[in-house]
């Protein structure tokens, strides 16, 4: 949905990014914020989450959630990520519930990391200025694999 998207990443750090694309979907006072940023940070602390320049994955598999939640933001300056080559102009975070197995988690990680390795996408995602045509390019891609 739009509410997925956010077209400025204008935080002061990464928490404070993380927890603004959280809240614009699940509600900003929503209780569940901290630990889903905390699982999503955490787990990417022994290695990267830059999947090609520019564009950083953090994922979580956790009971926090029902069901699968994509969030995309996009900087045109770029934010700061740590153990990346430099400016972050995608992000995206992926929320599997645990009742959906790790196999499925990881496909699905896997099929959106896929479509994000794309520099045609990337350039188009970065010179879209509205959430619902971005919401439109992601599911033209997607063929219904994964919710946004």
């Amino acid at each position: 949905t739009p509410k997925s998207v956010s077209l400025t990443l204008d935080y002061p750090d990464l928490n404070a990014t993380v927890d603004a694309m959280l809240g614009k979907n699940l509600g900003e006072s929503d209780h569940r914020i901290p630990d889903l940023r905390k699982s999503l940070l955490d787990n990417s602390l022994d290695y990267t989450p830059e999947i090609i320049p520019g564009v950083a994955i953090f994922d979580a598999h956790t009971p926090l959630v029902s069901t699968t939640h994509i969030f995309i933001g996009i900087d045109h300056n770029g934010i700061s990520v740590p153990k990346t080559s430099g400016a972050i102009h995608v992000l995206i975070l992926v929320i599997n519930p645990d009742s959906s197995g790790l196999d499925e988690h990881f496909n699905r990680l896997n099929d959106v990391a896929r479509l994000f390795r794309n520099q045609e996408m990337i350039k188009v995602l970065k010179n879209t200025q509205d959430e619902i045509e971005i919401v439109n390019v992601l599911h033209e891609r997607l063929s219904g694999q994964v919710q946004v």
